[in-house]
């Protein structure tokens, strides 16, 4: 059978060692917004600033977790003028539980070429007022 690389290891004379960070072995980042449900009304159309990813950084996904369920309220994760570049509006309906998510595609674009401001946008509802936390985490590497 034959191999088949992919985009990251079809890196012909060099090696691994050597590669980009951002392709093999960089080092993971973070960013993590959070906020507590009681004592901000968060509406439908609202956004939460969730961080400047700078550039030369490459995306590795998202890690949403809520104290309680967001009901029917959904939640979309991207940038202003693209709401869900790094995920479409979805509910969030998990309690404690966190959840990955991301878009294949994003996960495989090149590093970013300018300093990018990420935003949840909530739809369709109000997030729930209780005395919970929503939590929200990007990661990406930086090297």
């Amino acid at each position: 059978m034959a191999e088949k690389k992919s985009r990251e290891q079809d890196r012909t004379g060099t090696p691994a060692a050597l590669q980009t960070g951002h392709l093999v072995n960089g080092r993971f980042r973070s960013l993590r917004a959070s906020v507590h449900l009681s004592s901000t009304v968060v509406a439908n159309g609202d956004t939460i600033a969730l961080g400047k990813r700078p550039k030369g950084s490459r995306y590795c996904g998202h890690r949403i977790t809520a104290g309680v369920s967001l009901g029917t309220a959904t939640l979309a994760i991207g940038v202003a003028g693209t709401a869900g570049k790094y995920r479409a509006a979805a509910t969030h309906t998990a309690v404690d539980t966190p959840s990955d998510v991301a878009i294949a595609a994003r996960l495989a674009d090149d590093p970013l070429t300018a300093d990018e401001d990420m935003i949840a946008t909530i739809g369709t509802g109000a997030l729930p007022t209780s005395d919970h936390y929503l939590v929200i985490e990007t990661f990406y590497t930086y090297d």
